[in-house]
């Protein structure tokens, strides 16, 4: 009996292997709710639904590498968003999850590099082979560049741009800087 339980673990193993090798997503984004903190996905080719909420959504890899670059910082920053305002005591985030969050870089264009103090990223761009440093709302507002990171990385992301915005629309006086932010163009030229 022991022998065949490692091998169903092994099968499921590879299969799932095989879903996420690929680089079309498996999940989509269907619905968010931001006053229960919960998200909906559908899988791919499939009438089944998923329903988390943002702190399981994150803890789960499986679930961030099977989505698209895109939804995965819309993930990210709902996330960051719901972090940011329970951090201030404005709302609590429901089930806190352990986060094992990691930065995998298999697949895309860019590959986040490292944040420095004033809170913008460094991205290297692997076809170009420089770097190039923006802000997280510049990025996130750009599903162009966004669509060029790992997914993992996307709503690492996402969730810094969360973080960000939650915390401008809290203060009050950030907000033209987030509205700059928004509107920022790219440094890089997409043709």
């Amino acid at each position: 009996m022991k022998k065949l339980t490692t091998l169903f673990l092994k099968v499921k193993e590879l299969f799932r292997d095989s879903l996420f090798s690929s680089s079309e997503p498996y999940y989509r984004i269907v619905e968010i709710n931001t006053n229960t903190q919960e998200i909906v996905f559908r899988v791919k080719n499939k009438a089944v639904l998923l329903k988390y909420r943002f702190s399981e959504a994150i803890a789960d890899q499986a679930i961030i590498n099977g989505l698209s670059s895109t939804d995965a910082c819309w993930l990210g920053g709902y996330y960051g968003r719901a972090l940011r305002a329970s951090r201030e005591g404005r709302s609590a985030l429901k089930k806190v999850k352990s986060m094992t969050f990691l930065l995998s870089s298999k697949n895309g264009r860019y590959t986040v590099a490292f944040q420095n103090r004033n809170g913008e990223i460094g991205y290297y761009d692997k076809k170009l082979r420089h770097e190039i440093i923006e802000h997280p709302l510049t990025i996130a507002a750009n599903p162009a560049i966004v669509s060029e990171f790992d997914p993992s990385q996307a709503c690492y992301i996402g969730m810094l741009a969360g973080a960000e915005l939650e915390k401008a629309l809290a203060s009050g006086k950030n907000r033209d800087q987030v509205d700059v932010l928004l509107r920022k163009p790219p440094k890089l030229r997409i043709i």
